[in-house]
Formats: C-alpha cells, sequence, structure tokens
C-alpha cells in the first residue's frame, strides 16, 4: 500500500504540474516498461555512461535532460523493455573507467555488478511499476501516517531548479512546516482517527529539486517550491491534494488545490480547504492565516497554529494546539552524513538514510 500511495502522489505531481498523462503514458504500454539505471560515481570522476542494447534489441533508449544525465554524485539514463522475460542478463554499460563506479542503482535498490575491460555488466531486474530510480527521499512511516522528506541535494540539481537562486530557505521551511504538522497531527489525534476507522493514510510532504524521471514523457518538475498534506483512502484512490507554496521569506503564500481529473483551485490566505475521507466527510481543514502561518483544524473543534520561530518558517516551526504547551520543532538535512535530526523542544530524533536513494536505515526506538 505504502508503494501505492508513492506512486499515485508522483502521477498526480506529473499531471498536475507537467500536463495530462495516463497511466499508459506513464508506463508507455501494457507491454513496456520504463527502466531508469542510475550509476553512482566515485567522487571527483566522470563516467559518460553508454548502455549497450545488443542484448535487448527490442529496447528503445530515451534520450534528452528528462532521462538522462550526468552530475558530480551520479550519471544516470532511461530506456523502454518489454515486461517479458523479467530480467535482463548481462547488461553491459560502456564507461571511461569502470573504477569509477561505486554503485548500480534500479528501483532504488543497489546491485551486484562486475567490471569489465571499459565497461560494468549486470543483470537488470525490470521493474514492476513506475520508475524511480533517480528520486532520493526518505519515507518514515507510522500508523496512519507516511511523512515523506525530499533531499535536496544542490549537487544533484537540474529542471527549473537547475539555474538562478537555489532554494535552501524554502526547502528549510517546508522541512520544519512538514515535522510541524506531524507533531500537529499527533496531537489532534488525527493519525489515530485515521487508524481506528480504516481510512487510509495521511501523507505529509516536501519538493523535489532534481526532475526524477517519471516515464517516457515526463519527469517531475515539483516547482516553485512547497510541502503538502493530503490524504490517499484505504482503497487507493488519491483525495484532493494542496500545494501549499513558500514564498522567499520562507512564509506561506497561497495553495493551488489539484485532483486527478484535472480540476485546480487556487486558494489564497484566509481560505480554508476542507479535506475529507472517501465518503465525504470532513477529516481536518488546512486554512493559511493572513500572517501566512498555517491552522490545522477537526470537526469536533480542536485546532493547531503553526507559526515561525522567527521571521519565516525556515527559522522553525511553533505548534501551539489548544491550550497544551507550545512545540518548537526544527529539522536538520545533514546532506554530508545522510543523517535527519528532528529537534522538538529539545528532544532529538535521528534519522539515518541511504544517500545515493534515500532509503531509510535506521530510526529512533
Amino acid at each position: 500500500m505504502q508503494t501505492l500511495v508513492a506512486i499515485r502522489y508522483m502521477v498526480l505531481g506529473a499531471t498536475m504540474l507537467l500536463g495530462p498523462l495516463s497511466n499508459d503514458s506513464l508506463l508507455s504500454s501494457p507491454e513496456t516498461r520504463v527502466v531508469g539505471v542510475k550509476l553512482v560515481k566515485v567522487r571527483g570522476t566522470s563516467l559518460e555512461a553508454r548502455p549497450s542494447m545488443e542484448i535487448c534489441p527490442a529496447c528503445q533508449p530515451l534520450s534528452g535532460a528528462r532521462h538522462e544525465g550526468e552530475n558530480d554524485l551520479e550519471a544516470f539514463f532511461h530506456f523502454l523493455a518489454p515486461t517479458s522475460p523479467p530480467l535482463i542478463p548481462s547488461f553491459r554499460i560502456a564507461v571511461n573507467d569502470p573504477a569509477n563506479v561505486a554503485a548500480v542503482i534500479v528501483q532504488k535498490a543497489r546491485l551486484p555488478f562486475r567490471r569489465e575491460a571499459k565497461a560494468i555488466v549486470v543483470d537488470l531486474p525490470l521493474p514492476l511499476e513506475r520508475t524511480n530510480s533517480t528520486e532520493v527521499h526518505t519515507h518514515i512511516l507510522e500508523p496512519g501516517l507516511d511523512i515523506r522528506v525530499e533531499h535536496a541535494h544542490p549537487l544533484r540539481r537540474a529542471g527549473k531548479y537547475s539555474q538562478g537562486r537555489w532554494p535552501a530557505l524554502e526547502h528549510q521551511a517546508a522541512l520544519n512546516l512538514e515535522f510541524g504538522l506531524y507533531e500537529a497531527t499527533r496531537a489532534l489525534g488525527l493519525d489515530r482517527a485515521v487508524v481506528n476507522n480504516h481510512l487510509g493514510t495521511i501523507l505529509l510532504m516536501t519538493f523535489d529539486t532534481n526532475y526524477p524521471t517519471l516515464g517516457p514523457d515526463s519527469a517531475h518538475e515539483d516547482w516553485p517550491p512547497h510541502f503538502h498534506m493530503h490524504m490517499t483512502y484505504a482503497d487507493g484512490r488519491l483525495g484532493n491534494v494542496g500545494h501549499f507554496y513558500i514564498d522567499e521569506s520562507g512564509l506561506i503564500a497561497h495553495n493551488l488545490v489539484t485532483n486527478l481529473a484535472g480540476e485546480r483551485q487556487d486558494l489564497g490566505r484566509g481560505q480554508p480547504q476542507r479535506y475529507v475521507d472517501a465518503t465525504g466527510k470532513v477529516l481536518y481543514t488546512l486554512t493559511i492565516t493572513g500572517q501566512g502561518w498555517l491552522e490545522l483544524a477537526i470537526p469536533s473543534g480542536g485546532s493547531c497554529l503553526l507559526r515561525p520561530v522567527s521571521r519565516g518558517f525556515q527559522s522553525g516551526s511553533f505548534v501551539e494546539c489548544d491550550g497544551r504547551p507550545g512545540l518548537k520543532v526544527h529539522v536538520n538535512d545533514d546532506l554530508t552524513r545522510s543523517t535527519l535530526l528532528v529537534r522538538v523542544n529539545g528532544r532529538r530524533r535521528n534519522y539515518l538514510y541511504d544517500r545515493d536513494t534515500g532509503n531509510l536505515l535506521a530510526s529512533p526506538r
């Protein structure tokens, strides 16, 4: 179910931000799949990777910035392959020096490979779902909640984030808002309500900055900077999605609400967005305040206000819930150590993740 959650979210993101896409366009056709391969580089080297299709004459390389490239961390490419057989054995990738390849990643999994003269060889499994080899995010799963952290590494910047001012401030604000909403959700008992009533999953997300490939004709632009809190129902359907855009001061500017039907509604400050369960009953409401802060409310009357610790949310989120003691929330994503440190009123939670895939390796007990 969690895999389905991620897939459905990315389909929606592509539909709303890149133009209408069908499931067929994301997977090409029922007979083909997009295969993404990422080669992690030894630091300070180059690869100039060139995949050979001799072993798979029915495969079709995909070209252009959406599907192939190289940065200081990795090289990647994508191609279309038949769904059968499920494995391409002895797939050969020409590189300028095999010693420069540190890892081979497909669908966020590290694959064994062997080095040959001017090439590496790997047995490639075909993905069962949409390609995600170039995504780098961490899922922190709790009952009723999926907290997804996109790791904004400037060495991977691509798409609309490839040039201009790097959105470090906005991404920091998004992280603090994401985990501030996590604390507010737990304080209001929303997570328990979702679990006890079998409603699905609440998703908390930030934004991609590396233009990850979605399919043969699309990549996830995910621009401008924003964060999300929305629902995936127990049957896998996705509810309306709010894109809460963050301005250059670290405050929330407006909320663009989209859905899989292609409908769009732009909500400004003071305009609430009501999130409903699968039956249409209101589960919670999010409202941007006049100051660019955020209120989370539930129908029973409970509410939490998220305001910045200082001038913008990049300074942290201060969470006040119905007379409870306030919570000061700050998140630090250490890209060098691949650790996510969440501080709440001095309490510390450390999460360790794989720097090349984002896969969660260790979390607080």
